[in-house]
């Protein structure tokens, strides 16, 4: 059946079979329970029969998609409603193309992979006090969709709203940004995307589009396992390899080198610059706004010096249409694999990006990986400002067997302030000493001042078995792979 299940459509339906006392020579006495004279009050929990005018019967509620083809079943006895029953089928839907390596997750935030359902187990398709619990119904809002999140699916809604960068206030756009996200999402997770359906109404003539993904468990996301302190660093490196192949497989073209010159950097920056000047003139809150014109000096004196570099990564083939918007938080770690999410689909040129901007920072410490597990050491040259990043590159350490020793490097403040004092920089000494203010400690790292002194013991971290060392190889310039 894989591609074949049509997802546009999904009909809830169900049906009851009754069975007259006197049907097949049966007793005409009443149930009785063994050993005992009385009736039994309600349904036993290892079958689905129960009690309705005419005799026994049992309801079996169904799902089919747009071909009538059946998706789910459930069987509960025939005095059970339709409506209470409308949840738990529709969560026994499988997902479109099931396959040994790629098993469905249950949305139970526990991310443990679901049990095929086989028609001889039927305790998975029974309801009462043994059935299995089912997840929480929730909903998300955007600025620009409502997702709905119901067993194991989730329905994305678009709102119908003009931002000036996108517009969505007809029907017929709203479907067609539903098509354009399912389609370039499948690039990245082809069996979380599951199609365009339709949400119908009894007083709207128009059905609304919505897109309809396969549900993933919250426990899953990797910003909530690195705020966890969980192992990322194989995640990283599987999330850096998927976006280079469908880095290397993205289609080249004069349009999509075009997002990558200067000049369209510059645009774009411009073009938010503009928007958050006029949300200030309108009155809304906004922190920072006073120094958005600071930011804009830097931003467009660092691209008027760049021309080379962009055109030189241009030429590379290195501008591809890509992901986007690659956050954190949209990335979920499966046991087959990671599902990368949400990439930008309602502007092709902010896609259109160095691959750089999709996997700096799971590129680098990929890279870091590799050449540990070779038996070499590794400089990881950054700010590392961030504590999930430098937990980051512990898991990465803790992975290859490797010692991480941290190393941060303090300029002490007067000499911060003559070094800005005398050359062009990109920040001045506010900037500098706001960024300093902000940036949370690092107790583990090594520092001390003055100079002298933090040469010796940065040393003594490195080389704690002495000063003299073996003549240092170096390796020759290597092209990313």
């Amino acid at each position: 059946m894989e591609g074949r299940i049509d997802w546009s459509v999904v009909s809830v339906d169900s049906t009851v079979c009754r069975a007259h006392q006197h049907a097949a020579e049966a007793h005409h006495r009443p149930a009785r329970i063994p050993g005992h004279s009385s009736r039994p009050l309600q349904h036993r929990s290892d079958e689905a029969v129960g009690r309705s005018h005419g005799g026994f019967s049992t309801k079996i509620h169904l799902t089919c998609d747009g071909g009538c083809r059946p998706l789910s079943i459930l069987i509960t006895p025939g005095q059970w409603g339709d409506a209470p029953q409308l949840i738990p089928v529709v969560t026994r839907i499988p997902r479109a193309a099931p396959s040994p390596s790629s098993p469905m997750t249950e949305p139970n935030h526990g991310g443990e992979p679901a049990k095929t359902v086989h028609r001889a187990d039927a305790s998975v398709l029974r309801t009462g006090p043994d059935a299995p619990s089912l997840p929480r119904a929730e909903v998300c809002e955007t600025h620009t969709a409502v997702v709905l999140f119901v067993g194991d699916r989730a329905y994305k809604v678009k709102k119908p709203v003009d931002l000036e960068f996108l517009d969505y206030t007809t029907v017929a756009a709203r479907r067609a940004a539903c098509e354009r996200e399912v389609a370039l999402n499948r690039r990245f997770a082809p069996d979380v995307y599951l199609g365009v359906g339709e949400l119908r109404s009894p007083d709207t003539g128009v059905p609304k589009p919505l897109v309809v993904m396969r549900r993933m468990p919250s426990a899953r996301r990797l910003s909530r396992l690195v705020r966890g302190g969980a192992p990322v660093d194989d995640v990283l490196r599987a999330v850096a390899r998927q976006l280079a192949t469908r880095h290397a497989d993205a289609p080249r073209s004069r349009e999509v080198d075009e997002q990558g010159t200067s000049d369209a950097l510059l645009s774009r920056w411009a073009a938010s610059f503009a928007q958050v000047r006029a949300m200030a003139d309108d009155g809304l809150p906004l922190d920072g706004v006073g120094e958005v014109g600071e930011v804009e000096r830097l931003v467009r004196r660092y691209l008027s010096g760049r021309k080379r570099l962009f055109d030189a990564r241009i030429g590379q083939g290195r501008v591809v249409d890509g992901h986007g918007d690659l956050l954190a938080d949209d990335i979920f770690c499966l046991d087959d694999g990671p599902r990368v999410l949400d990439c930008l689909e309602f502007d092709d040129r902010l896609r259109h990006v160095d691959g750089l901007d999709d996997a700096a920072f799971a590129a680098l410490l990929d890279r870091a990986s590799t050449l540990l597990s070779a038996g070499e050491s590794v400089v990881l040259d950054a700010t590392w400002s961030h504590p999930a990043q430098r937990e980051a590159a512990q898991h990465a350490a803790e992975r290859t067997s490797a010692d991480l020793v941290a190393v941060y490097c303090r300029v002490p403040g007067d000499v911060s302030a003559a070094r800005l004092s005398t050359r062009a920089p990109d920040a001045d000494l506010d900037v500098a000493t706001a960024m300093a203010t902000a940036e949370p400690s690092w107790p583990e790292a090594v520092t001390s001042s003055p100079l002298e002194a933090a040469v010796v013991q940065a040393l003594a971290a490195v080389r704690p078995y002495g000063a003299d060392q073996a003549p240092v190889f170096r390796r020759p310039y290597m092209e990313p792979d």
